[in-house]
């Protein structure tokens, strides 16, 4: 529609504390998947969302409604999700989803329900392990939660899961050089319910670019 665009908070969070939205997520563990919280509209006034690109920014999808905390895992094969509770209350699951953000599951993290203010993992975000930080309903006491989602994969990840990805237009040619050569990734295949592990060493393939035309000046 016209003047519908796809908005994305990165430092809304300062100018409006109570929207408590995750930055932008991106990581070099998993290239090309990027979560994001955002408003479909015609500025970041209407009703928020969690988004998802898995093609480096080219394309986006709605993954969940309203204010979440977010972040990923095992080199991207995993999303985490868990409601803010400014924005749902408290909650005592913790939503996670191993097809890109296609269906979620939902693991039950404490009998009672909790007020959630953060959900973090390891650097370099290659682990199952997740930490949340909140408290008890009614009297503040810091609790810190740990949960562990190796067991939502069925198998270790073989050869035969895995294809060759580099940034494109879904109908177009693979993105063009950048600063000389060209970069294609080993990325997990859609749907395969497979274990990376914390080990994985992602092969990239790098190509150098032969100079045309438009390279030289006059």
């Amino acid at each position: 529609k016209e003047g519908c665009s796809l908005h994305l908070s990165q430092k809304f969070t300062q100018l409006y504390p109570l929207s408590r939205s995750v930055p932008i997520l991106s990581s070099r563990s998993a290239p090309g998947v990027i979560m994001a919280t955002g408003v479909l509209g015609k500025s970041l006034k209407g009703h928020p969302g969690v988004f998802l690109s898995t093609d480096a920014g080219l394309s986006w999808r709605q993954i969940l409604n309203d204010y979440y905390f977010f972040n990923f895992g095992d080199h991207g094969g995993v999303l985490v999700a868990v409601k803010y509770y400014k924005a749902h209350g408290e909650t005592r699951d913790l939503l996670y989803s191993t097809d890109d953000g296609e269906t979620w599951q939902t693991f039950e993290f404490s009998q009672n329900n909790l007020r959630v203010y953060g959900l973090m993992t390891e650097p370099g975000e290659n682990t199952t392990i997740f930490t949340m930080f909140g408290s008890f309903v009614g009297a503040h006491q810091w609790l810190i939660l740990k949960v562990d989602l190796r067991n939502a994969f069925t198998y270790v990840c073989t050869k035969d899961d895995y294809k060759f990805w580099s940034p494109s237009a879904v109908s177009g040619p693979r993105m063009p050089c950048l600063l000389g050569r060209k970069e294609t990734y080993e990325r997990r295949v859609p749907h395969s319910n497979c274990y990376n592990g914390r080990d994985y060493d992602r092969p990239v393939k790098l190509e150098v670019c032969e100079c045309e035309l438009e390279d030289f000046e006059w």
